[in-house]
């Protein structure tokens, strides 16, 4: 017998997280029956903030399956690719500034201290 997605969803927040919001909705997305992919629907706009924060303790599990779990704000394809480019316009202001200054700075004549 297969487990709901309800079920699914709350089990794992239960598991995992810091935070239970109250869950409204579950659906997959797609039109594949085997799509991994579901849409949370929670009570409120805070309850989404919270649970999304919450979710960064994901990466710090030691079960890898939960470590590939992402929560993310459910976009519209415009939103999700404006948000895509400003990822983008980031990691390449990071990028620049850390080629002018470098974070680390390496000297190999340096004796050891000795008593």
């Amino acid at each position: 017998p297969s487990v709901s997605d309800d079920r699914l969803i709350h089990d794992f927040i239960e598991q995992n997280l810091t935070i239970k919001p109250a869950v409204v909705n579950v659906r997959r997305l797609g039109k594949e029956p085997a799509n991994t992919r579901l849409c949370v629907t929670l009570t409120n706009s805070e309850a989404v903030s919270d649970l999304i924060s919450s979710s960064r303790v994901l990466r710090l599990s030691t079960d890898p399956s939960t470590r590939k779990v992402f929560i993310n704000h459910d976009l519209t394809p415009r939103e999700a690719e404006a948000a895509y480019l400003r990822r983008c316009e980031k990691r390449s202001r990071t990028a620049q500034e850390t080629v002018k200054s470098p974070s680390v700075l390496v000297q190999s004549n340096i004796q050891p201290f000795r008593a």
